[in-house]
């Protein structure tokens, strides 16, 4: 259970996003420890991981060896003449009834618990008053990093019904401008590549190491997806010996038990067999050799640079300002790639 945690925040460190690390979990089918609470039973039981769940982990200051009690509030309301109580309202930290720090080992820094919260409040687009935004798709290249040169707030971007249209990145303004109009508004298209052409000028000259750190991370990643089924098929052999010891105890004289036991004993086992056959497969893929040039040569080096800049789903060359280019990297992985560096 602690490294499947720790993956959690290691992913996070990596995509930047809760919601990323929620849909890469949810691809390399990884489970997630969950407590299923009776009245004096608790069970802990493994599940695909859910989106709260992953935010939870992210939020909590347990992970980050800190003590917190008292981190949501409750608020009685006046309706129709009755009181009604709504509870579960986050406070602002100031305002916590406790919060002790380093009281226990944690998997994260309570520094590196703050930056996460950081970026997680930077991520919610729909706040207001944050620095940036997270990639969230489409074909505009510059979602949730564009703030309106009037008024300084953070640009929408809107896209036209028909299929193929243009995108336009359009500010407006704040609640009292309601029914007023636009503040300021754009087309998108020569934004992004006027944008996009800056980038390429800025990275063009390490494509190579570019490419070379890109396939480092997709192979860290898969070995990472690796060793979270091994930790699955762990636990899965070890039900499947206890459901088989279950099985060769019971009376056979009790048929309706001993068939209800022998089929979970076969669920087991064909759960394992799925494992094994799960990391065989990714095993196979990651032991695949590299296309990618090496150091050592440097005529091989340069010409890869010359002829394209992608790597996986990382674009790095022209393709980034042309997006009908790019099949195999998706606008989310675009507006990831690109927003450490416009910012």
């Amino acid at each position: 259970m602690a490294e499947t945690i720790k993956l959690v925040f290691a992913k996070f460190r990596e995509l930047g996003s809760g919601r990323q690390v929620f849909l890469w979990l949810r691809s390399a089918d990884i489970k997630m420890p969950v407590v299923l609470r009776n009245v004096e039973v608790r069970k802990l039981v493994w599940k695909a991981p859910a989106y709260h769940s992953v935010m939870q982990i992210l939020h909590n200051p347990l992970y980050a060896g800190a003590y917190a009690f008292g981190r949501r509030a409750q608020r009685t309301l006046i309706i129709d003449g009755r009181a009604r109580k709504a509870n579960g309202l986050r406070k602002p930290r100031d305002d916590w009834s406790v919060l002790l720090r380093d009281n226990h080992e944690g998997y994260i820094t309570w520094q590196e618990y703050e930056e996460n919260q950081k970026l997680l409040t930077e991520n919610a687009h729909m706040k207001r008053n944050c620095d940036r935004k997270s990639a969230r798709g489409g074909r505009a290249l510059l979602t949730g990093l564009m703030r309106c040169g009037r008024c300084g707030r953070m640009m929408r971007v809107f896209y036209g019904s028909a299929k193929g249209n243009a995108h336009r990145y359009q500010c407006c303004g704040d609640d009292a401008r309601v029914g007023l109009g636009l503040c300021i508004g754009i087309g998108g298209v020569r934004v992004d590549r006027a944008v996009a052409t800056q980038i390429l000028e800025a990275v063009s000259d390490r494509a190579v190491e570019a490419a070379i750190f890109a396939s480092d991370q997709v192979e860290r990643s898969a070995r990472d997806v690796i060793a979270a089924i091994e930790r699955d098929l762990e636990g899965a052999r070890y039900e499947a010996s206890l459901a088989g010891r279950r099985y060769e105890l019971v009376d056979p004289a009790k048929r309706h038990v001993a068939r209800e036991l022998e089929a979970r004993w076969n669920d087991a086992l064909e759960r394992v067999s799925v494992l094994e056959r799960k990391i065989e497969e990714l095993s196979a893929l990651s032991a695949a050799p590299s296309s990618l040039p090496g150091p050592e040569d440097n005529q091989g080096a340069h010409a890869f640079a010359g002829e394209t800049r992608e790597c996986g789903d990382v674009v790095i060359g022209q393709q980034l300002g042309e997006p009908g280019r790019t099949a195999s990297c998706s606008s989310a992985r675009r507006g990831i790639a690109s927003s450490p560096i416009v910012t």
